[in-house]
Formats: C-alpha cells, structure tokens, sequence
C-alpha cells in the first residue's frame, strides 16, 4: 500500500537522484533548490514498503513570475517506472493540492511537455485546465484554488 508523506532532509540524496532521472541529468540547482523545498515543506514522497518510489515537488511563484504570477506550480512529478500506472501519482498530486498554501497565491500551476499527450487528460481529471503554451513551447495548465480534488 502506497503511503504519503512530507519529505525531510534524510530524503534529499533520493531526491536527487530522482531528479536525475525525471531531467535526464544534475538539475539545475538554480532552477528551485531541493533541500529549501524540502525545509518549507513543499515536497512530499510516495513510499511503498518504506521505499520511496516518488516525489512531487512545488514551487512558490511570486508577482513577477512571467507565466503563472502568484500560483502554486507544480513543477516535479516522479514516479520510479516500475511503480507507474499503480496511483502513486494521483496520491501525491492530491496531497499538494489538498496542502495548506499561504493566500496570496491564488491558483495552482504546472507545464508539460507537448508530446507527452496524455499528460493534460491526466491533469485535467484534477481541474486543470489549457490555459496556452510557454514561449519554449510546453503546455500552460492551470486550477482554482477552490476546486474539488
């Protein structure tokens, strides 16, 4: 049975080598650090047997965020390739979008890859909706706050 929790800093070697394998290599540090995420409590983790076999990581975007000011964005969803189509995924999605989130960020957000096509029925069973594409060319999703999961 697939167990959800907050992820903690013991989890963060894990962590990154899952980010190796979602982003093909190191991520990039600057793009939203690990262990902060970590420590603000914006990462959680699937475990089956007390092993992790996935994450989902948020970001916080301020008002200057160019595509999705003041939003809640979902920017890393893994799940290790054996524990795929098993609802580990649907477990950590909802916990993010279920999670205590300060006011001043109105909405959730994420991107996907244009040819990952299932990937916008999948959100959109969570409220999501196409709202565009990035100038890098990758599908802009978005939800209320205050829809249902």
């Amino acid at each position: 049975m697939t167990k959800i929790r907050k992820a903690t800093i013991e989890d963060v070697v894990q962590l990154e080598n899952f980010q190796k394998q979602l982003h093909g290599k190191w991520f990039d540090a600057c793009h939203c650090d690990l262990k902060q995420a970590i420590l603000s409590g914006n990462v959680w983790i699937a475990l089956d047997n007390d092993k992790i076999i996935g994450y989902q990581l948020c970001e916080l975007f301020g008002p200057k965020q160019k595509n999705f000011p003041n939003s809640i964005f979902l920017s890393e969803l893994f799940i290790i390739p054996e524990a795929r189509l098993k609802g580990a995924g649907t477990l950590l999605v909802t916990a993010a979008l279920n999670a205590t989130w300060p006011s001043e960020y109105e909405y959730f957000s994420l991107t996907h890859d244009p040819n990952e096509s299932t990937l916008t029925q999948y959100y959109e069973k969570f409220g999501f909706k196409d709202s565009g594409r990035t100038e890098a060319g990758n599908i802009k999703m978005t939800r209320p706050r205050t829809a249902g999961v």
